[in-house]
């Protein structure tokens, strides 16, 4: 079965993008999943959820990686728990479901087309073409990983360079990298955290 192609909504006006979010509850809370769930408290991520204005997507980490599901339906799904106790789990309005692992950030690129996905239990980093995710597609377009046995502490996106972002191994290294080329290492004996 191919995958249906799902055009992007069209809005009037222009799209300003921002990575400052003021959020007001909608509804009520939406579970993950339509079983009881729980993340196990040693491995919540440290950024699970992940917004894109460009594309209307929200991106949900949960326990073996990560939901794709339109914010719109997100919304639908709260209000409807709110109003009549009743209402779809994220797993049941997800476009796709994207299984490797346990994740430790999900975040996008600046332009908000390339979403990066770090995982907890490696020092991989995947990162995934946005637009594919509105045709019920996975396509992941490049991965990378850190020397040795170490693990990504934090990963951010360069708003100065297209596709550039740093990452910071939990043994101090902090490397640039950008997409399609393999990391370089930049500095040694960092102790840092990032802000948000």
């Amino acid at each position: 079965m191919s995958p249906t192609k799902i055009e992007p909504e069209e809005v009037e006006g222009e799209i300003i993008g921002s990575t400052d979010y003021f959020f007001v509850k909608v509804g009520e809370a939406v579970p993950l999943k339509s079983s009881d769930f729980n993340f196990e408290v040693e491995t919540l991520p440290s950024q699970a959820i992940a917004i894109s204005e460009r594309f209307r997507l929200t991106f949900v980490a949960h326990s073996c990686g990560f939901f794709v599901v339109r914010t719109k339906d997100l919304i639908d799904s709260a209000n409807e728990f709110k109003e009549k106790r009743n209402g779809s789990p994220v797993q049941q309005l997800s476009l796709v479901d994207v299984s490797i692992g346990r994740i430790r950030s999900l975040t996008l690129s600046t332009d908000n087309l390339t979403l990066a996905a770090v995982t907890s239990l490696s020092g991989d980093i995947r990162f995934y073409s946005v637009e594919s995710f509105l045709n019920k597609e996975v396509k992941q377009s490049f991965s990378c990983s850190l020397d040795d046995s170490a693990l990504v502490k934090d990963m951010r996106w360069i708003t100065t360079q297209k596709n550039s972002y740093i990452v910071l191994s939990n043994t101090g290294k902090l490397y640039h990298g950008e997409i399609g080329f393999p990391l370089k290492q930049v500095m040694d004996n960092v102790d840092a955290e990032f802000g948000t």
